[in-house]
């Protein structure tokens, strides 16, 4: 005779039923979805503060480069002639000094009486320039006084270098003296320039000093040796002549520029910055 014995098994030992799984799923659902309408919220508010901390970024950059180089710039020489002042230009100094004005002990004055004088002298620390530079003397950015148009500008006629305390000239004499006997040495222009059709911060360089202001980036695009660098993208610039999007407003009576730069991201987050820059205008 054989005897079997049944396993007790208790309450304890049994596992969860196909409903109370379905239960336990649905109620983990329902509370995951409460939380995510609360955190919700504070997630998109973290992603939109990095957008507009990144376009900040950006935008600042660009102010500061703008800035910076502007420092640099000739004095008077800054312009924006356009209606819509999408596009800066200025000469950027390489070296300035002063010039002997009188002649002792066999150094060359700058006699600006005498056509036939195209040589002087540097009073002080020697200059550095570079091939293509040009001699600028007293430029107010006038009539008679333009570097720009060539009236107080002279291409640099001798060997370039660095510390140079001899300077020739090629061309005419300079119309008139600077009140503290100052010239400056000056490069190719630099442009910065906001295409609105592209959304995009240029700044343009390496192209021949032009007479009048390039004001389109086809005529920009189109000069010889030109260097152009995206400074910054997603540029909103302005539609007109007011203080809306990115332009810049030249003030030459005060050496003051205004600059604007608005950028817009794809999510339509907008960061608007301004600053004013300074300007030694003194020629």
């Amino acid at each position: 005779m054989t005897i079997r014995i049944r396993p007790h098994t208790s309450a304890m030992q049994r596992g969860f039923t196909l409903v109370e799984a379905v239960m336990v799923i649905v109620l983990t659902g329902i509370i995951a979805a409460v939380v995510a309408v609360f955190i919700q919220g504070p997630v998109q508010g973290y992603f939109d503060t990095v957008r507009r901390s990144q376009a900040s970024d950006v935008a600042d950059f660009a102010l500061r480069r703008i800035a910076r180089d502007l420092q640099t710039a000739l004095p008077n020489s800054m312009r924006s002639t356009d209606a819509n002042n999408y596009f800066l230009e200025f000469l950027p100094v390489r070296s300035a000094g002063r010039y002997r004005a009188a002649g002792d002990g066999g150094f060359d004055p700058l006699d600006t009486t005498n056509p036939a004088d195209t040589n002087f002298d540097v009073l002080g620390p020697g200059v550095d320039v570079a091939a293509g530079d040009s001699i600028v003397i007293y430029n107010t950015g006038q009539t008679g006084a333009d570097a720009y148009a060539g009236t107080d500008r002279r291409a640099f006629n001798g060997t370039p270098g660095v510390a140079l305390v001899s300077i020739s000239f090629a061309g005419a004499q300079f119309p008139r003296d600077s009140s503290s006997y100052r010239f400056q040495v000056v490069s190719t222009p630099v442009t910065y320039a906001c295409e609105a059709a592209a959304g995009t911060l240029w700044r343009y360089s390496g192209y021949p000093i032009q007479a009048a202001q390039p004001i389109s980036i086809a005529t920009l695009d189109a000069l010889a040796s030109v260097v152009k660098a995206a400074l910054a993208t997603n540029v909103v610039c302005a539609s007109d002549a007011s203080n809306i999007g990115t332009g810049f407003q030249v003030q030459n009576a005060d050496g003051l520029v205004l600059l604007r730069i608005q950028l817009r991201d794809s999510a339509g987050e907008t960061v608007s910055l301004y600053r004013e820059v300074h300007v030694d205008n003194a020629p």
